[in-house]
């Protein structure tokens, strides 16, 4: 025998019981998701207040369903008088084949994908503001590149002969290493540049000054040479043989200075002038002065700038012997580590220490222009005519010895010898 025990509850409970099972943790809001509850003849039982009748609500579709639960689409669900006000809605349905309740939810269409909705603002949002932080580390970075690159290309366009340091050149600091190292090895390379410009064109101005002193003393070469001529045909005729041992001697200096080329000369070249020069000297001192000379056979070959040791043992007569006889002059040649080296030294008053001062000055500083009427523009062409000839490896000393002064004159051994 069936026992059926039937237990009656307050409406209030199985509202509650409901409500409690729709409400969202933390929602505030009032509930948006409907509830409706119905048996199995299809009369709404929950919720009593509203008495909504059937036709109004998705029974009519639901009760076609064969399946215990699914969901509705809005394209299945009735269409009311105002439908076109209210919000397209999604419902959900349960039955129970023990009860026979039906339990309904319908909830719209918006409130539902909200979330995603939300879910979906935030991923375009975040994809934005990634996209601008992108756009902005790609502007400084493309910055740090074009920079040093507009810089170096702004200073190239303004290059001349007469502006080679970029000094205008903008200081654009970059991050990138290899463009901080070219922009530097530019600035090397234009700084070298100038300086090197400047020393080859200050270094033939002053061959081209010694050349017109030179130049200057022709006046009328074939004059001058017609004219010693004569003076040592007369001079043989009346057995003048050191009068024309001079011409001869004079006449060979001349051509030697009148010579128009550049090129360099053989050590012995520069010696066989010298003497001659000592020579015209010894006729007008007479036996005043002695000189010396011991240059080693192999060095007469090496290559010499034109009119370098000449000048040096004229200045010892022209300041250095400013005192009683006996003077002397000793030239000596050495080879020693890959260099050679002629030492002219003599027995007068030595430099002046201010005058040495002055001199040494101007040799750290060649790219000081020298004055032509500068008292030491000799010794510095000669200087200038061995660093264009040999750069760094030149050699060019002046001091002073316990006995007078020493100039000292080297370069590299040639490679040839």
């Amino acid at each position: 025998m069936d026992n059926i025990v039937e237990i009656q509850q307050d409406y209030s409970v199985f509202e509650n019981i409901i409500n409690r099972s729709i409400a969202i943790p933390g929602e505030k809001s009032p509930f948006s998701t409907k509830v409706y509850v119905y048996d199995r003849n299809g009369n709404l039982i929950y919720p009593l207040s509203q008495g909504l009748p059937r036709v109004v609500t998705p029974w009519n579709e639901i009760s076609k369903l064969t399946n215990s639960s699914g969901i509705l689409a809005p394209a299945y669900l009735p269409t009311f008088q105002d439908a076109s006000k209210q919000p397209a809605e999604m419902a959900a349905y349960s039955r129970s084949d023990f009860s026979g309740l039906t339990v309904l939810l319908v909830e719209s269409e918006a409130a539902l994908l909200q979330p995603v909705q939300i879910f979906r603002n935030q991923i375009i949002l975040v994809g934005v503001a990634a996209l601008l932080l992108t756009m902005i580390l790609t502007y400084y970075v493309s910055k740090g590149l074009t920079t040093p690159l507009k810089a170096i290309r702004k200073s190239i366009n303004g290059l001349s002969l007469q502006t080679l340091h970029p000094k205008k050149m903008m200081d654009a600091p970059s991050h990138l290493n290899e463009l901080e190292e070219l922009k530097s090895a530019f600035v090397q390379m234009c700084e070298r540049l100038e300086e090197s410009l400047h020393e080859t064109v200050e270094a033939r101005s002053q061959e081209i000054k010694a050349r017109m002193l030179a130049l200057q003393a022709q006046m009328n070469p074939h004059f001058l040479y017609n004219t010693l001529t004569i003076i040592s045909i007369k001079a043989d005729n009346n057995n003048q043989q050191e009068i024309v041992k001079m011409c001869s001697d004079l006449s060979g200096m001349m051509r030697y200075i009148a010579v128009e080329e550049s090129a360099p000369v053989t050590i012995a070249q520069e010696m066989d002038y010298t003497g001659k020069y000592l020579d015209l000297m010894k006729s007008r001192h007479s036996d005043q002065f002695t000189c010396s000379i011991d240059i080693p056979v192999n060095m007469n070959h090496v290559r010499v700038p034109r009119l370098i040791i000449q000048p040096i043992v004229e200045n010892c007569f022209k300041h250095a012997f400013n005192q009683r006889p006996p003077w002397h002059i000793h030239i000596d040649g050495k080879i020693n580590d890959n260099k050679w080296e002629l030492i002219i030294s003599d027995n007068g008053i030595g430099f002046d220490e201010e005058v040495l001062a002055n001199i040494h000055a101007k040799i750290d500083h060649p790219d000081r222009t020298i004055a032509d009427d500068d008292p030491h523009i000799g010794l510095l062409n000669i200087f200038h005519r061995l660093k264009l000839l040999y750069n760094d490896l030149a050699v060019f000393q002046l001091s002073n010895t316990e006995k007078g002064a020493k100039v000292r004159i080297g370069g590299p051994w040639p490679k040839e010898n």
